[in-house]
């Protein structure tokens, strides 16, 4: 009885080893459209030392646990751990970062965004009568995108345009640099104007675009999916 405790326990420490040299070997890419920055000290107080840029790779070599997390606004958060990879002097937050190699192209000439969504599956259209409030029926128009990752639903209805993109496989902080790259505002010269965060009620979380998109906002469903959506108008 003693040696087959004494078996399983070892077994299961082998495991254990495995799983932490498979995540310490883990190659992460950079999905923040500003690069992410490298610390001093694995701590948001310490100095920066460098920033990598958009898309760059990097290989795990140490994690650290934290209770820090990145503060974008009252009550909202990216949470993340300290990363110390190897041929980097220095710390970088995972919140800036990806097992998914993000696709990044050229925007407006200049700008480089990214697209986490994956491979475009199939794109299917519908028609709906949606009745309003004082009864009136309307007709309105949507169309279905599959992702790998991601569903995009564009609807239309009387000049206005609504956009919901519903997110399966992907967590909080690469949600939320999709979005960003999704609804920032180009300037004339090479740089842009990122969504501001505006209030966090319970599931919701409100920001302000630049870019003409009306009441920009991520739902966290409690299935685990997270939902961007916004609407405009002509």
């Amino acid at each position: 009885m003693k040696k087959k405790l004494a078996f399983i326990i070892a077994f299961l420490l082998v495991n254990i080893q495995i799983c932490l040299s498979q995540k310490i070997n883990e190659e992460l890419f950079v999905i923040n459209l500003k690069g992410a920055k490298i610390y001093e000290k694995p701590t948001f107080d310490s100095k920066t030392v460098s920033v990598l840029e958009l898309g760059k790779p990097i290989i795990v070599e140490k994690v650290i646990e934290t209770k820090e997390e990145f503060k974008i606004g009252k009550g909202f958060s990216l949470k993340g751990k300290w990363i110390k990879s190897k041929r980097l002097k220095g710390y970088v937050f995972s919140s800036d970062f990806s097992l998914i190699e993000p696709k990044i192209s050229i925007t407006h000439g200049r700008l480089k965004s990214i697209d986490l969504k994956g491979e475009e599956l199939k794109v299917e259209k519908e028609e709906k009568m949606i009745e309003a409030v004082d009864g009136t029926k309307y007709k309105k128009e949507f169309e279905y995108t599959f992702y790998t990752n991601a569903t995009y639903v564009y609807s239309t209805l009387d000049g206005c345009f609504d956009h919901e993109t519903r997110y399966k496989n992907l967590k909080l902080n690469e949600v939320y640099h999709q979005m960003l790259s999704d609804y920032r505002m180009a300037l004339e010269s090479s740089d842009f104007i990122l969504p501001n965060f505006l209030k966090k009620t319970n599931n919701r979380v409100d920001f302000n675009s630049e870019g003409g998109a009306n009441e920009l906002h991520i739902l966290l469903l409690k299935n685990g999916e997270i939902i961007v959506a916004s609407y405009d108008c002509t």
